[in-house]
């Protein structure tokens, strides 16, 4: 009571001095009333914010957290009601399954790395039954108001990371600037982590259900600010997927404020791209070429030769180039005739005296360092990671089990790699295709986690394991791009993805109780979902690129706004 007392007179005090109707004032406006009429909730929200987070053990922390503030009632909503647990429930089951079926096999470190992944699944449970309990106690309204703060705090968090890197570049735009060895540049969007800390895709995903969330609750500034926290992460995909979520909004969800919002909102993103961060935008043109088999991609065309330009087509620079130029290649011409001529050689008619160009206006000088120059790009060195698999290839390349996966490397996506990999490896093992070749053996965060090379996190090293199957596809994917040029670090390059989790670890029975009891719940609940089905849309394409359930991060939210549209409009519905 004294905390809320005491921000709500700060908050007065500040909204006392400054009376503009500004988005600050706005915003300050609106804790304000969440502050003093107590519609926050705040178990949720701490939840929230130490659930995403991307340390593990700061999740397990808020399970812990969460266990004690609700020892006495954690389980008075009677856990089967949440139909999706039944999702969670039958994936442990495959997976213990397939431990059965491998038990002549098995090894310790497998167990330990199949424990381990069970840990996952029943985190990823844990809080798809928090998210549950909270939406049955709670009001739909302090959910909201919650929500609200949590989407805007992470818009301030990523607003202060775009700010530091600001303070540390001194340039207004880091998304061109290609000083400090261009540690920003393309790559700026990478830092934007948000409130989560994580990679900038989860940052990205979080924004896109937010934009989507307030373009359906008419909240213009909301919906911008969470907009251009998207926009700072530079995340393709996300932006593509977006778009397309929008197009559908604008057709089938929306009325003319909404449109006026999501017109706004394409207009941001096109000025992103083209304005802001134009070498975005080259990438996204060339990808789309090398998909397409544009297998020669012409190179731009050399510039026109300087000397042969007039003088009126350059610039001063130019200009005391060309000067520069003509008078050492005279020179050198000049110098060339008279050793010819002593040294007893024929000679044709020379003229002796070279004709020059009329000297610049300015005397010239000596350029400046160019920032932006040859000395001044991205240092091609390797990271501490790109050493550590750069040693595993050649230490494993003695069993030929690390192979060039990609031998069209410039055209075909790690990603459409990954799938065809799947594919193929179910031609070879048609009897798997039920119930796929086990926890952490194929297509997996865990996969990746317990090789020990840190590259989804840490792991003891003498409980490592790794699968051949895994090893010499989706590892060697990985490694075919990540032990190479940062150029080639791109989602679009990574074998992430759930469907192929799913097919790959749990086969069809994994897909199966995916699209039946997860994706299915919400299928058969379609008519009380409004914002619920955009949001929707946007995980269905966000499932393509990243092991989510195992991320233990956006589904989190994901499942609380869903569960939220369900009630209030089930409410709704019967009039409650």
């Amino acid at each position: 009571m004294f905390t809320r007392s005491l921000s709500k007179a700060y908050i007065d005090k500040i909204v006392f001095h400054q009376q503009k109707n500004t988005p600050g004032m706005k915003i300050l406006k609106w804790i304000k009333e969440q502050v003093y009429y107590q519609q926050i909730n705040w178990e949720l929200l701490l939840f929230l914010i130490l659930f995403l987070n991307v340390k593990l053990w700061v999740k397990v922390l808020s399970v812990i957290i969460t266990c004690i503030l609700n020892r006495k009632t954690l389980f008075t909503v009677k856990f089967w009601q949440n139909k999706m647990l039944l999702f969670y429930m039958s994936i442990i089951l495959i997976g213990i399954l397939n431990i059965l079926f491998q038990a002549d096999s098995l090894t310790f470190n497998y167990l330990a790395a199949a424990a381990v992944g069970i840990l996952f699944w029943l985190l990823a449970a844990f809080a798809s039954y928090q998210c549950f309990r909270i939406i049955e106690k709670s009001e739909p309204a302090t959910v909201h108001a919650t929500l609200n703060l949590f989407f805007l705090l992470n818009v301030l968090v990523s607003f202060a990371m775009f700010g530091k890197i600001i303070i540390e570049t001194g340039a207004i735009n880091p998304y061109t600037y290609q000083g400090l060895y261009q540690k920003y540049f393309i790559t700026t969007g990478d830092y934007i982590r948000g409130i989560s800390f994580d990679t900038s895709t989860t940052n990205a995903i979080l924004n896109a259900f937010a934009v989507v969330y307030f373009i359906n609750r008419k909240k213009a500034l909301f919906t911008l600010l969470c907009m251009a926290a998207l926009l700072l992460t530079g995340s393709n995909l996300t932006n593509m997927l977006l778009t397309g979520v929008l197009g559908f909004v604008f057709i089938f969800q929306s009325g003319r404020d909404q449109k006026s919002l999501i017109g706004i909102c394409v207009a941001c993103l096109i000025i992103f791209m083209v304005k802001i961060s134009p070498q975005n935008n080259k990438y996204v043109q060339g990808s789309f070429k090398r998909i397409l088999r544009k297998d020669s991609i012409m190179p731009p065309a050399p510039h026109a030769d300087i000397i042969a330009k007039a003088d009126s087509l350059l610039s001063t620079d130019e200009r005391k180039q060309k000067f520069a130029k003509l008078y050492l290649d005279s020179m050198a011409s000049l110098s060339l005739k008279k050793s010819l001529v002593v040294s007893g050689n024929k000679v044709e008619a020379i003229e002796t005296t070279p004709v020059l160009p009329a000297p610049p206006a300015e005397k010239p000088s000596l350029p400046k360092d160019n920032i932006h120059s040859i000395p001044f790009q991205r240092k091609r060195e390797e990271t501490p990671l790109q050493k550590e698999l750069i040693a595993y290839v050649k230490k494993d390349k003695k069993e030929d089990s690390i192979i060039s996966s990609n031998k069209d490397g410039n055209r075909i996506p790690g990603k459409v790699l990954a799938l065809q990999q799947t594919y193929h490896f179910f031609q070879r093992h048609p009897l798997k295709l039920l119930t796929g070749n086990g926890m952490g053996n194929f297509s997996s965060k865990l996969a990746f986690r317990t090789t020990g090379l840190n590259i989804a996190g840490g792991y003891p090293l003498k409980y490592v394991y790794i699968n051949r199957e895994f090893r010499e596809n989706h590892l060697a994917i990985f490694l075919y791009y990540f032990s190479k040029d940062a150029q080639l670090h791109s989602i679009i390059n990574m074998p992430n993805s759930v469907y192929d989790q799913l097919l790959s670890e749990y086969g069809i029975a994994g897909l199966l109780v995916f699209f039946i009891f997860y994706i299915g719940y919400y299928a058969r609940k379609r008519k009380l979902l409004t914002y619920g089905i955009p949001v929707l849309l946007v995980m269905l394409g966000a499932f393509l690129v990243e092991y989510w359930f195992e991320q233990l991060s956006v589904l989190v939210v994901f499942e609380l706004l869903l569960l939220l549209n369900i009630k209030e409009n089930k409410r709704g519905l019967h009039g409650e």
